[in-house]
C-alpha cells in the first residue's frame, strides 16, 4: 500500500457525490501517466470499498483515515507553521488536552494525517471542498508540511445553502449560540466562525469543538462559505462561478480558472452523438419534430420541508409531475433518478411507462433539448450547453443562483411549472427564443471543449 517517496497526486475522498467527479480526474491522471494515491476521510464502509477497488485497478495506494487513527495520539504541532500562530497558541491554552474531548479526537485524526503524508510524500493534495465540511485534518497536515492543496469543486454550494440550513434549525429551535467563557473567546479571537447577517451571532458547531479545531490549527478564513478554507488554489469551473466566488470574498490569489471535468464529460458525449453535436448551442431540436425532455428527479425532502410543498406526499408529487410531462404531445421524456429514490418508486414509474435512464446525467444533458430539475448543481451545465432549464421549486427553497441565465425558468408551483413547459413546447415562440437567449451566455457558464482536465493537470504540475 505504501510507496516511499512516490510524489503522487493525493486525492482526498469525502463523499460519493464528490468522488464521482474526482474519479474522472483520477482516471485522466492515470491515462496521462501521472502517479495517484487516494485517501478516504472516513471508515472502511461501502464507499471505501468502491474507492479501494478503483485504486486496485489503477495500481494506486489507498487508505481510510479512520483505520489509521489511534486514539489519544498527539500530532506534531509547530505553531509557526500554522496559518495563524498566535491564535493557534492561544486556543491551545483555552482548550487543553485533558478537558476538551474534541481536541483529543481531532488531534488523533491530525496525527494520522501527518503520518500518512510523511509516508506518501505527495506533491499535491486535491480535495472537493476546503470549508466547513472539508477534510480539515488532511488539509491542516498538508499545510504543516508545505504541500500545496487544490480544491476541485463538485457542486454549486453557496452562502444561501448554509442560510437555508440555519432556517431549518431555527424552526426546530436548534440554533447554536456561543456559550460561556469559551464561547466568548471564540467570538473575540475566532470571529470567522460566528455568523454575520441573517441569523447573526450563531455558530455551525458548538464552541468547544471550534476551540479544539483552532487549538490544532484547523482554522478557516470564513466558516460561512463552502470554499472558505485554506486551500492554495480553487480550481474555478467557469467565468460565472468565478464571479460568484469573488462575490463571496474568496481571495483573488486563490482563484484559478481551469474549467471542470464535467464539461469534458459533456464534450465526450457530444463527440459520440452526431445529431446532438450538430445541434449544440444552436436554437434547434436535436431530432426535428420531437422535443427531448430530460428530468433529473430529486430525492424526497418531505421529512424536513413538507410544509413548503403543495403535495401531501413525495410519491404523489412524483406521479403528478412526471405523469404530466410524459403525456405532453410531441415530446420524448427521459428520467434520471437521484440514487436515493427508493426502489418501489422506481418500479411505479416504470409501470407508468416512463423511460428511466441509469446513465450519468452529465452525459445525457447535451443529448437532450430541455433540462428539468430541482435546484441541482447540474443545471449550470445545461446552461453551458445552451439548453433551456426549468426548475420546479417544489420545497420552497427560493434560491436565486440561476436567475441570471435568460433561458432559466424558475417556477414555484406546479401550475407555474406547467405554464413554463407549455410555453417551451411551442417550438417557434417558446423553445427557439429561450434557447437563443441561453446560447448567448453559455460560454460564461462553461467551456465545453474537452480541455479542462488538461488545464487542471497543468496547474498541478
Amino acid at each position: 500500500m505504501n510507496r516511499e517517496g512516490m510524489a503522487a497526486l493525493l486525492f482526498v475522498v469525502s463523499s460519493s457525490t464528490s468522488y464521482r467527479l474526482q474519479r474522472l480526474l483520477v482516471q485522466h491522471c492515470v491515462d496521462k501517466k501521472h502517479d495517484v494515491a487516494l485517501v478516504y476521510d472516513g471508515p472502511e464502509d461501502d464507499l471505501y470499498q468502491t474507492v479501494q477497488a478503483d485504486a486496485r485497478h489503477w495500481k494506486a495506494p489507498v487508505a481510510a483515515l479512520d483505520t489509521l487513527t489511534v486514539p489519544e495520539t498527539r500530532p506534531q504541532l509547530n505553531f509557526w507553521a500554522m496559518h495563524s500562530p498566535f491564535r493557534t497558541w492561544l486556543f491551545s491554552l483555552i482548550a487543553p488536552w485533558d478537558r476538551f474531548i474534541h481536541r483529543r479526537i481531532l488531534g488523533a485524526r491530525l496525527a494520522a494525517a501527518q503520518q500518512l503524508l510523511t509516508q506518501w510524500k505527495p506533491k499535491a493534495v486535491l480535495v472537493s471542498e476546503d470549508g466547513i465540511s472539508g477534510p480539515a485534518s488532511i488539509i491542516t497536515a498538508a499545510k504543516c508540511f508545505n504541500i500545496p492543496v487544490f480544491d476541485l469543486p463538485y457542486g454549486y454550494g453557496t452562502q444561501h445553502d448554509l442560510d437555508n440550513s440555519l432556517d431549518e434549525k431555527a424552526l426546530k429551535e436548534e440554533l447554536i449560540r456561543p456559550q460561556g467563557w469559551v464561547g466568548k473567546m471564540v467570538r473575540i479571537f475566532a470571529p470567522m466562525w460566528v455568523k454575520k447577517g441573517r441569523h447573526c451571532g450563531v455558530l455551525m458547531f458548538p464552541e468547544d469543538y471550534i476551540a479544539s479545531r483552532e487549538a490544532l490549527g484547523m482554522t478557516l478564513r470564513n466558516a460561512w462559505i463552502v470554499h472558505g478554507g485554506l486551500a492554495d488554489r480553487l480550481l474555478v469551473e467557469s467565468e460565472q462561478m468565478m464571479a460568484l466566488y469573488r462575490s463571496e470574498g474568496i481571495p483573488e490569489e486563490k482563484l484559478l480558472l481551469t474549467g471542470t471535468p464535467y464539461c469534458d464529460v459533456m464534450a465526450k458525449a457530444l463527440h459520440g452523438d452526431d445529431q446532438a453535436r450538430a445541434a449544440f448551442r444552436k436554437p434547434q431540436l436535436i431530432q426535428p419534430g420531437e422535443m427531448r425532455l430530460l428530468v433529473s428527479w430529486p430525492t424526497s425532502y418531505h421529512a424536513s420541508r413538507a410544509e413548503h410543498c403543495e403535495f401531501a406526499t413525495y410519491e404523489e408529487m412524483t406521479k403528478a409531475v412526471l405523469g404530466w410531462l410524459h403525456a405532453l404531445p410531441g415530446c420524448r421524456l427521459l428520467v434520471s433518478l437521484h440514487p436515493a429514490v427508493p426502489g418501489q418508486l422506481r418500479e411505479m414509474l416504470t409501470a407508468m411507462g416512463l423511460n428511466i435512464s441509469s446513465d450519468y446525467v452529465i452525459e445525457l444533458i447535451p443529448r437532450n433539448d430541455v433540462y428539468i430539475s430541482y435546484f441541482s448543481s447540474t443545471q449550470r451545465w445545461a446552461i453551458a450547453c445552451g439548453k433551456p432549464v426549468v426548475n420546479y421549486d417544489a420545497y420552497g427553497v427560493g434560491l436565486g443562483v440561476y436567475d441570471a441565465a435568460p433561458g432559466f425558468f424558475g417556477t414555484r408551483t406546479f401550475e407555474e411549472f406547467k405554464a413554463a413547459m407549455l410555453q417551451l413546447i411551442d417550438i417557434e415562440k417558446g423553445f427557439k427564443r429561450a434557447a437563443s437567449d441561453q446560447i448567448k451566455v453559455a460560454e460564461k457558464w462553461g467551456k465545453v471543449d474537452g480541455k479542462a482536465m488538461d488545464m487542471i493537470l497543468t496547474a498541478l504540475s
